[in-house]
């Protein structure tokens, strides 16, 4: 089996997913994630969430620049943040890449304007180095606005991305390396938390909303958690199920918690999160039973 890297952050006190998770049952989550994995031919390796939050900190406490930060899940002490992440058009996320900004967070342009009228030399730190791709960007956006990245500091570098960014010159402090791996997942990836998943986008008009990764009508687990194709139905049945048990009774499903709907869970505004995996679930039955008719 390959190593399938996953980075815990659910426990952490500044992550957005402490809104809707219910501490008591975090382990719970990891183990019964942990066991499914190992069934469908995972070697899953977690990454503690102290051990990215303290070696990144520490790292931005001995450099004498400014730090620039992607990640304000385990970095709590970066002169400014930039809000992006990869966004997809269409729900099946088979349409173009794009980048997108995070909740929260002003559109992207804005965004780096804002840093170039700060700093001039900096630091960047991101929680993941997987392909180097975003990274790369950001760095070509900030060089265009004359903001000179002179090193980058990471929670998680997969050698892949360390090589793409080699290119750059800039130097790369990481707190855990990998060479080859099946894939990097973030653990909020696997749950039903705000920042979950990929941004999409419908083209036809201006909403977005989150994709799930582990959702096999919505999302792409295959593409996006390298699920295997024949395993995803059943490992997307399983999470809502862990989810189920994951989040809190009360947490409710809506704007001001979650920020944007996903695609595929309905009653978004006027219904709990649980409610809304129950629904999902129930859907889930209702496509199988037609598809089962019509084979039939």
């Amino acid at each position: 089996m390959e190593k399938y890297v996953i980075s815990a952050e659910l426990d952490l006190p500044n992550n957005r997913s402490g809104i809707v998770v219910n501490p008591a049952q975090i382990d719970n989550f990891r183990a019964d994630l942990t066991q499914n994995l190992r069934e469908i031919g995972k070697d899953p390796l977690w990454v503690e969430s102290q051990i990215l939050q303290q070696g990144m900190e520490s790292a931005i406490g001995k450099t004498a620049l400014s730090v620039v930060s992607l990640d304000n899940r385990y970095v709590r002490n970066a002169a400014d943040y930039l809000g992006i992440s990869r966004a997809v058009y269409n729900e099946k996320q088979e349409g173009i890449d794009y980048y997108a900004n995070r909740t929260g967070f002003e559109n992207i342009s804005e965004q780096f304007d804002r840093i170039a009228r700060q700093f001039r030399k900096i630091v960047l730190a991101d929680d993941v180095i997987f392909s180097g791709e975003n990274m790369r960007y950001v760095i070509q956006e900030l060089a265009r606005r004359g903001v000179d990245v002179q090193g980058i500091i990471a929670g998680i570098t997969i050698d892949a991305g360390a090589q793409k960014l080699a290119e750059t010159g800039i130097p790369i402090e990481s707190i855990a390396t990998f060479d080859t791996v099946d894939d990097e997942i973030c653990e909020r990836d696997f749950a039903f938390v705000p920042d979950s998943g990929r941004i999409g986008s419908d083209y036809r008009c201006n909403d977005s909303y989150g994709v799930l990764y582990f959702d096999d009508l919505f999302g792409a687990p295959t593409k996006y958690a390298s699920i295997p194709r024949d395993a995803k139905a059943d490992f997307c049945q399983r999470s809502l199920v862990r989810n189920i048990q994951l989040l809190r009774a009360d947490a409710q499903y809506n704007r001001q918690v979650y920020g944007r709907r996903f695609a595929g869970y309905n009653g978004y505004g006027n219904q709990t999160a649980i409610d809304a995996l129950k629904e999902r679930i129930e859907f889930s039955k209702r496509t199988e039973a037609l598809r089962s008719k019509k084979e039939s």
